[in-house]
This record gives C-alpha cells, sequence and structure tokens, in this order.
C-alpha cells in the first residue's frame, strides 16, 4: 500500500474514510476533486484504540479477546485496502495513498493535511451511526470547527450537479474573502458559474462597520458601507478569474435560508465561518451552522485565520 509521503510530489486532497455511505461518497468527490487540480488523494482511515476491549462474541460464548490493537488495526487497514482498491479502479488518472492513524478521526485528518500541506480537506457529513446520519456527524463537525485548511463536507451520493453553478454567501469580512476566492477558483477548474449572495446580517458586523450605525443613516448606512465592501472583494478576485460567469444576487430574507434556496441545484455551497473573540472562534458561526447542518449539496468552510495563518 502506497503511503501518502510516498504518494506526494506536491498538495494533495485529503479525505476521510470510514466504509460508511457517506464517507464513500465523500472519497467519490475528493477523488474527482483531485483530478481536476491535479492533485494526489489521500484516504485517510482513522481508529481510536481503548482498552480493556469490550466483549465480542466467539464460537463458544461471549468473550474478551486478547488483542494489543494490532488485530483491530489488521482488520482497518484491510477495509482501507478495500475502498482504496476501488477508487483507483473508478479513478485511474489520480495517484492514490493511503494512511491509517490512531485517535479521533477529525484531530487525525487535520494532523495529516498539516504534514503533508493538504490543499484542501474533505469529509463526510456523517458516519455509520443512526444519530450521526440524522444530524451534522461530530467529526465533520469538528474537523471544520479546527482545521484551517479549506473544508469540505460531502452530503450523500455525491451526485453531479446539473445546474453548473457555484453559490457562495460574502458579507464584506475577510473570511467572505477566502470564500469568494475558492469559490472562483473552483468554478474556473470545472468550468461553472458562481453566484454571489451578499448575505448581509447585522449579527455579523465586522468592527470596522460599527461606527455607522450609531452615525447618520443607521442601517441604511451599514448596508451601504457593507455592499461596498462586498463589491471591493468581488473586484479584487474578478482580475484574476475574468472568464468565469459572476450573478451577484441581493434576495431578502435570512442568511442561512436565502443560501439554501439558492444551493439548492447547486455543484457546491461556499461559507466562511468566523468569530469574534476566543468563544465564538471556537464554535462555528451560526450561518455556516445551519448551511452544514441542512444543505443538500456538499458545502465548503472558510475559517478565520489569524496573523499566523491558524484559526
Amino acid at each position: 500500500m502506497t503511503s501518502s509521503r510516498e504518494v506526494l510530489a506536491g498538495k494533495a486532497v485529503v479525505v476521510g474514510f470510514d466504509a460508511s455511505d457517506e464517507s464513500t461518497a465523500a472519497t467519490t468527490w475528493a477523488a474527482r476533486e483531485a483530478e481536476a487540480r491535479g492533485r494526489p488523494l489521500v484516504v485517510v482511515r482513522a481508529f481510536e484504540w481503548q482498552w480493556p476491549p469490550m466483549p465480542v462474541p466467539t464460537p463458544a460464548a461471549v468473550s474478551v479477546l486478547p488483542d494489543d490493537g494490532g488485530q483491530v488495526r489488521s482488520a482497518v487497514q484491510a477495509q482501507l485496502d478495500r475502498g482504496v482498491a476501488e477508487i483507483r479502479r473508478a479513478n485511474p488518472g489520480v495517484d492514490v495513498g493511503a494512511v491509517v492513524t490512531d485517535g479521533h478521526p477529525a484531530l487525525a485528518l487535520a494532523t495529516v493535511a498539516d504534514e503533508i500541506d493538504a490543499e484542501l480537506v474533505v469529509i463526510g457529513a456523517s458516519g455509520a451511526g443512526a444519530v450521526e446520519r440524522a444530524l451534522l456527524g461530530s467529526t465533520a463537525s469538528e474537523l471544520v470547527r479546527t482545521t484551517h485548511r479549506p473544508a469540505v463536507v460531502v452530503r450523500g451520493t455525491a451526485r453531479r450537479s446539473a445546474a453548473e453553478r457555484v453559490v457562495v454567501g460574502i458579507d464584506g469580512t475577510p473570511t467572505s474573502r477566502r470564500a469568494m476566492g475558492f469559490a472562483l477558483d473552483f468554478a474556473a477548474r470545472h468550468g461553472y458559474r458562481v453566484g454571489v449572495v451578499h448575505a448581509w446580517t447585522d449579527s455579523l458586523l465586522d468592527p470596522v462597520l460599527e461606527p455607522v450605525l450609531s452615525g447618520p443613516g443607521g442601517e441604511g448606512g451599514l448596508r451601504a458601507t457593507a455592499d461596498a465592501l462586498v463589491s471591493s472583494q468581488l473586484a479584487d478576485w474578478r482580475d484574476r478569474y475574468p472568464e468565469v460567469p459572476v450573478d451577484r444576487l441581493e434576495p431578502e430574507g435570512r442568511p442561512a435560508d436565502v443560501l439554501l434556496a439558492q444551493a439548492e441545484d447547486a455543484a457546491l455551497l461556499v461559507v466562511g465561518s468566523h468569530g469574534r473573540g476566543p468563544v465564538r472562534r471556537a464554535v462555528l458561526g451560526s450561518v455556516s451552522h445551519q448551511v452544514l447542518q441542512r444543505a443538500g449539496c456538499p458545502v465548503a468552510v472558510l475559517r478565520e485565520l489569524d496573523n499566523s495563518g491558524r484559526p
């Protein structure tokens, strides 16, 4: 089995795999994206070994089988080998490596991504458990909260969208500028158009806008200032991606509801997640959390970075 370090000559797309339906969908999506980017794909299978082991059935009775973790690792490795073999058959043009590692899956994915300077991290929206299938899985939620790399959460079957459109929500903040750049870059690679949703909301104020609320014009002045910031951000990226068709949308409504409505038939929904202080940085922003919970298409989340490039 090729390791991630042997397969890489540069940045890669990293994807989490646990043999669940949604992780299989995530690997399908990640393999297509790796091919579009001309990057290798690194498939990561993490497991948490606990001692003492739980009782397991044997032919004679229910007993505890002695195991130092080696048997579990071997079983996990075999499962990963089968999954990687299928990925290679379906995507012969993609160089695929694999990693089995101990620890919490979200931390393992983030660690591998940092070690190899991954370009993108992909994960299924939930794992194999019934509770996780009903909500955003704990692993996906934790990964999106912690990694500073672009993270894509894939729900369902990762079907190709017939709309050939990317939707991005922006609000004039530095984080949404990252989201805009990611959306335009993704669209340029796939030949898509971009729908820019001005997700203006007074709960996502940047400190530079706060004086406007207390000054002449009140909320109307704030909206005008936010519009100017969004226009500036769009102009910055348009110089780099002039060939991508862009539709600027400003529908009324709550930002999350508007984004979800616009992205119903989209190939990808891109949002930024940012906070204002240590508590809010530790959790997802309300808009990004809602779209991750409810979107039917893959969702890319770009985190707020500090001066060191970390979330």
